[in-house]
């Protein structure tokens, strides 16, 4: 029984964690990722987000590679990946979200949602963001909501993969 336990719990952890990909890869199945997407978005947690205020978030795709900016902050290697409900990013921080807050958590998931139909199409994500000590399990993560809505005119795809403005 408690190799059992063991097993699913192990089980469980792979199942939660994406498939590694390449970004490239990603948005080249997915072109219509390409752009400039920004938004601004907030702390489900009432008296955190009060410390942390709104929270600015940019999150640049172009043909060879993703920038993500959250709040005075940026992504360092963000990974993008595609799940059931749309895509996710992760990364770790490479500073803190809010200068004059410290928080010690460094590693950031965003839940980019899309519409079920008309994916293509789409020009607003709605968004769920985790502020996370590591990327598995952290019962003390502070989750977020975001809006993003997608810029007009497309994202220059001379970005490079991984690269950070």
């Amino acid at each position: 029984m408690k190799h059992t336990i063991i097993l699913m719990l192990m089980g469980i952890l792979l199942g939660c964690t994406p498939k590694k990909t390449s970004n490239q890869s990603v948005i080249n199945t997915h072109p219509y990722l390409i752009g400039k997407w920004t938004g601004s978005g907030h702390f489900l947690d009432q008296d955190f987000d009060i410390e942390m205020g709104k929270i600015p978030f940019t999150i640049h795709i172009a043909e060879k590679g993703i920038q993500v900016k959250v709040g005075s902050t940026q992504i360092q290697s963000p990974q993008l990946s595609p799940t059931n409900y749309g895509f996710e990013i992760r990364g770790e921080l490479m500073g803190a979200i809010n200068p004059t807050q410290t928080v010690e958590k460094n590693k950031m998931v965003i839940l980019l949602v899309l519409p079920k139909t008309n994916r293509k199409l789409a020009q607003t994500w709605e968004s769920n963001f985790h502020l996370k000590e590591n990327f598995n399990f952290d019962f003390t993560m502070k989750v977020g909501w975001a809006k993003l809505s997608k810029s007009p005119v497309p994202y220059s795809s001379t970005c490079k993969e991984d690269s950070v403005e």
